[in-house]
């Protein structure tokens, strides 16, 4: 995307005005140039290392909360309620999380919410330490650690679109995701040995990393504050304008529609995988064997992303991700069995931070700043609310046919998004651009 600069024109000696001097244009950066840039920003440095540190905790911390349910009162319900109410939780809390990302202070949020998780995770270790555990109470600190981290998603990408420049934005996608991948490959692990240590270990961890995290957000000089003179809309009209513009803007209705749709049907295939191990030895060990692979293939697609989106667009980018996603399930499809299902969903892990990467790249370009955080709520919420139903349609899938069918549908999901891809031209956005 381009802004034509108006140069005045200055007169010579004569009254024939001399040309106008080209408005001077910033050298396009390449992948190494852009990631070296974001070495020495050293507010993305901190934002960066303090959300790695916190997630790293959450990441060891996310099976400890079911199992100190079923651990303390030995009921399969009670852990299952308690992880039911956090993402109800996750999911109202991304109502009003647009409208404080516009008109708060982001870095004094961001720090408030670290500063909260913390004082629940310390609570909910004094609850493991005491082997006192009462639901209504765990149903609490659950649902206040979810909120906190709901409200923040939007001031953090608002944050991010402040420190970083729009010409490594998509380089700064990237090493989120990779980030998040690289957490996944050992944090499970980790956790489960910290809980079988002790109770409270994985919850006193993720603590500590919440306070890193507030520290490192407190030192970003960059301005985090609404612009000055900027309008203060109320919660009704900042709500509102953020469904609005991503209803007009038809970029971002597609994106969105990509993102619920993908999500569910990936989320599906995860399950499916999962439950159609059997429980059996074999497929317990085949299910963590390809987990493990699933984490490098996420962290190879994120180390690619950056060379993918400065060479094609993103409308391109979508419709070969969920070609090739396509492709992958056939086997499946035609052979069948444990090992084609999971070679399936490494590709399908693969393919994901790639299209994610651009899909985000290209809703920071597309929106203007003020009223990011309504749109990234708005978004956000659409794109992640079909996923509770993912575990119920594996389910189904699997009970009532057999494990080809089921990657039958799947194939037949993601050649329907590839085909519907191929039709908005408003999709045409490099990130280069």
């Amino acid at each position: 995307m381009s802004i034509d600069n108006a140069v005045p024109s200055r007169l010579s000696g004569t009254s024939a005005p001399a040309p106008a001097e080209p408005a001077p244009q910033e050298p396009e950066h390449g992948v190494r140039e852009a990631v070296a840039a974001l070495r020495r920003n050293a507010d993305f440095r901190r934002m960066w290392i303090g959300q790695a540190i916190s997630e790293t905790g959450s990441s060891v911390s996310v099976l400890a909360f079911p199992l100190l349910a079923l651990a303390i009162t030995g009921s399969a319900i009670n852990a299952g309620l308690v992880a039911t109410v956090g993402f109800i939780a996750s999911l109202l809390g991304q109502i009003p999380a647009g409208h404080l990302a516009d008109t708060v202070d982001k870095r004094r949020l961001l720090i408030v919410s670290d500063l909260v998780r913390a004082a629940c995770l310390f609570s909910v270790m004094a609850m493991a330490l005491a082997t006192w555990y009462r639901t209504d109470v765990m149903i609490v600190l659950t649902s206040l650690n979810t909120l906190a981290f709901a409200v923040t998603g939007p001031s953090q990408t608002s944050a991010l679109r402040a420190v970083v420049s729009d010409q490594e934005l998509a380089e700064a996608s990237a090493l989120l995701q990779g980030r998040s991948y690289a957490i996944q490959l050992l944090t499970p692990t980790i956790g489960g040995l910290l809980f079988a240590a002790s109770r409270a270990l994985p919850f006193v961890l993720d603590a500590c990393t919440f306070l890193f995290s507030a520290g490192c957000t407190a030192r970003i000089k960059t301005p985090l504050t609404p612009a000055p003179g900027a309008e203060q809309p109320r919660f009704a009209v900042s709500f509102a304008r953020g469904w609005n513009t991503l209803w007009k803007t038809r970029i971002l209705r597609w994106l969105t529609l990509y993102g619920t749709s993908t999500n569910l049907t990936v989320s599906v295939l995860m399950y499916s995988v999962v439950l159609g191990s059997g429980g059996s030895a074999a497929g317990v060990r085949r299910l963590g064997i390809t987990l493990t692979v699933c984490g490098l293939a996420g962290l190879a697609g994120a180390t690619a992303g950056p060379y993918v989106q400065r060479r094609l667009d993103l409308h391109h980018v979508l419709i070969a991700s969920c070609a090739i996603r396509t492709l992958a399930m056939l086997p499946a499809v035609l052979i069948g069995g444990g090992l084609t299902q999971s070679i399936a969903m490494i590709i399908v892990v693969l393919t994901s931070p790639i299209a994610r990467a651009a899909v985000s790249t290209a809703q920071l370009m597309s929106v203007p700043r003020e009223i990011l955080g309504s749109v990234s709520g708005a978004t956000g919420l659409l794109a992640t609310c079909a996923q509770p139903l993912a575990p119920i349609f594996a389910g189904l899938l699997l009970e009532l046919t057999a494990g080809r069918v089921t990657f039958t549908v799947l194939a037949g999901a993601f050649a329907v998004m590839a085909v519907g891809l191929a039709l908005p031209p408003s999709l045409r956005i490099r990130a280069a651009a």
